[in-house]
């Protein structure tokens, strides 16, 4: 029994005292006796009794409950976020943040004062910390809040916060996926993006390491799976058709959800057995539920109204806030739904480089990495980032899709006034994301990550379609169809020059061979046609210009030496093979003289090219050391022909083999961020002589 004099106040630094009258009351969230089923154990002589008490840490935004016989019911109201005591007879509820567009989902981290929400409207979780400097629940007004997670989200249903590891979890019912981040939306990792249709609730049990939720698709079922997204399986599939609400009976360990179509609350085992009614047949439109000590607590979207009954019977049904605006989820705010306990996580993040997510299988834990990112051998330490990715212009934002993994998730580039993105790009050596913006009649740029963004083009623009960064020549090249132009700048926006001004209708794809020299285009005018010229523009020619309705998209692969191009009007993707790149035929090199649908400018033979085994957007940079010599071949690829570490390339046209070779190393470009990179890299194989001067470079002048 906690009894303390005021002499003993400074003593005690991680909680509270609160003298009242004769009553010694010690605050402590972590140290209620056990036989008090609220927190704090208040004494006067040889009695005691149990409230559940709130108020703020001064300097922190650290918190416990206030001067209350009742929870707090934390609840979201579309246009608003809201605390209501639930057994105060009705009283008026209190605005915790306002302003808000569609809130949906809420939870909240007790510890740290914070509460969590998503906006389905503008497609964000967001949080923001409980402020209370009064005991008033009239005065508990806050601010609009902070954006947590602003990108990739649809319709973000259902939120839920893992206290104990730190990280939120939420369903998207548009996008089908559950994910999971750090609370300040970093390392953000979908868990699950298959077999899901229409995922709402999610309430999560860190004690035993699993997350449950509901979805009331074509197939409305209960399922559960490990935090880290292990073990997924069905619990329950049968008797259910809307299922909404879902919560956790931590301490009984009893599942709970809300059928809003048939009108019940069901209870079962962690597991899904022992399935019992709680309520049924009388309920309107139940859509999220909660629960504290023994009663139960739910929203109800029919009556606007919260409601309360026994957990275990039903009975003792109660309105506890009616003329609610649109009440959607509901939480319990109080340190008894988020108890402590140590986790394999709670230790240097389990040795987990980024996200540590908890396992009901052995060792209880699983690192894991971003979207995109794989997990190196070690099993602990993710990879600097995706090796191959897709960029995605989408209008009014861009996206990039990692390759490296099946899930395919597009995330967004955080980059602001985005209008009207047509067609963009990417330089691997500098690593920036280049894009047309047809709106603001503008050529951009930024980092992968959307960070350092910059305006490069704006002058003589009028509506620029298509963009093509040259990653050897360092240029970038665009179509405008309002100008009925192709220009080139270098890639930071100067020297600018237009190479095309004649006989274009409305130019609108581009891409580059800079290998051989060469720049393709798409024309979906009058007279549709995909052309190509030198990169200096010159030597243009007609490539084709029969069975061509809209041809807009273009894409090159420079190994097999074609070109892909889809057409809106026929509503077709096709592909031709055109001269001037290399073939490997027969197990030999060559370069023909002829292409299969060589076009009227012929072959033009150019300096050297190294096979490449991947597309053309990745570039490759292979150096040759060699006894007495450096020389590198800067392509867009390296090919080892046998595996016996001697490499084949082209040279005019001629075939040979790079003799005496030592060593032979390819970086992917992106990863090469500089020639004193390589050179540090390199230093212990490469001799004095071994300079920037002595390179040979195969990148044809432009």
């Amino acid at each position: 029994m906690f009894v303390f004099t005021p002499s003993e106040r400074e003593r005690f630094d991680s909680g509270l005292v609160l003298f009242l009258e004769t009553l010694h009351v010690f605050v402590n969230l972590h140290c209620a006796p056990p036989f008090c089923r609220r927190l704090i154990l208040v004494t006067s002589s040889d009695s005691f009794s149990c409230f559940f008490v709130l108020f703020l840490y001064k300097g922190g935004a650290r918190w416990a409950q206030v001067l209350s016989g009742s929870p707090l019911l934390l609840f979201a109201n579309r246009r608003d976020v809201r605390l209501v005591d639930a057994e105060a007879g009705r009283s008026e509820s209190a605005v915790v943040v306002s302003d808000l567009e569609d809130a949906a989902a809420v939870d909240f981290l007790f510890s740290e004062g914070l509460i969590f929400w998503t906006d389905v409207s503008e497609e964000a979780i967001k949080q923001t910390y409980y402020n209370l400097s009064t005991i008033s629940m009239k005065e508990a007004t806050l601010g609009r809040g902070q954006t947590v997670v602003v990108s990739g989200l649809d319709s973000p249903d259902g939120l839920a916060c893992d206290w104990l590891g730190r990280k939120l979890y939420w369903t998207d019912s548009e996008t089908n996926r559950i994910e999971v981040a750090n609370l300040d939306g970093t390392s953000r990792k979908v868990l699950f993006w298959q077999d899901l249709d229409q995922p709402r609730a999610i309430a999560l049990n860190p004690a035993h390491r699993y997350m449950y939720w509901t979805d009331w698709g074509e197939e409305p079922r209960i399922e559960r799976a490990g935090m880290d997204g292990s073990n997924r399986q069905i619990i329950v599939h049968k008797q259910i058709y809307w299922p909404n609400g879902l919560t956790i009976d931590l301490e009984e360990q009893k599942l709970y959800w809300a059928d809003a179509k048939l009108s019940f609350i069901h209870k079962a085992n962690l597991d899904g057995t022992a399935r019992e009614a709680v309520v049924e047949g009388s309920l309107t439109h139940p859509f999220a539920l909660t629960l504290y000590d023994e009663t139960l607590y739910w929203t109800d979207w029919q009556t606007r109204s919260i409601h309360a009954c026994d957990k275990h019977t039903g009975e003792k049904r109660r309105e506890i806030l009616n003329g609610i605006y649109s009440p959607m989820d509901i939480q319990v705010l109080g340190q008894e739904r988020q108890p402590n306990i140590q986790t394999p996580c709670s230790e240097r993040n389990g040795g987990c480089s980024h996200l540590c997510l908890l396992s009901p299988m052995p060792p209880f834990y699983s690192c894991a990495c971003p979207t995109g990112v794989k997990l190196k051998e070690d099993g602990k330490t993710c990879r600097p980032g995706a090796e191959q990715v897709l960029l995605l212009a989408r209008r009014t934002d861009l996206r990039r899709i990692s390759l490296d993994l099946p899930d395919f998730t597009d995330i967004v580039l955080q980059v602001s006034d985005i209008r009207h993105a047509i067609a963009i790009d990417y330089d691997p050596v500098e690593g920036y994301v280049y894009w047309t913006d047809d709106e603001v009649r503008a050529i951009r740029r930024a980092r992968i990550d959307g960070s350092d963004a910059q305006t490069l083009v704006t002058n003589e623009i009028n509506h620029p379609d298509g963009i093509a960064v040259d990653w050897v020549a360092r240029n970038l090249y665009w179509t405008d169809t309002g100008t009925d132009r192709i220009e080139v700048t270098r890639l930071n926006g100067t020297s600018r020059r237009v190479l095309i001004s004649e006989n274009l209708d409305e130019p609108r794809a581009i891409v580059l061979d800079p290998i051989n020299g060469y720049m393709y285009w798409t024309d979906w005018g009058e007279m549709p046609k995909i052309e190509r010229a030198n990169l200096d523009g010159t030597d243009r020619v007609v490539l084709l210009n029969t069975s061509l309705g809209w041809p807009n998209g273009l894409a090159i692969d420079c190994v097999a030496g074609k070109l892909y191009w889809g057409d809106a009007k026929t509503d077709k993707i096709e592909s031709a093979r055109f001269p001037a790149v290399a073939f490997k035929e027969k197990g030999q090199w060559d370069r023909r003289a002829k292409g299969e649908q060589q076009g009227k400018g012929g072959l033009k033979t150019t300096t050297t090219l190294c096979e490449s085994l991947f597309a053309c957007t990745l570039l490759y940079t292979l150096f040759e050391m060699r006894s007495g010599t450096s020389k590198a071949h800067q392509s867009e690829g390296c090919f080892d022909l046998d595996g016996s570490g001697t490499i084949s390339c082209f040279e005019e046209a001629v075939s040979f083999k790079c003799s005496s070779v030592r060593t032979a190393l390819c970086f992917r470009g992106h990863a090469v961020t500089s020639l004193a990179f390589i050179l540090n890299v390199l230093g212990t194989l490469v001799s004095g002589h071994f300079l920037q001067s002595g390179f040979e470079e195969t990148n044809p002048a432009s």
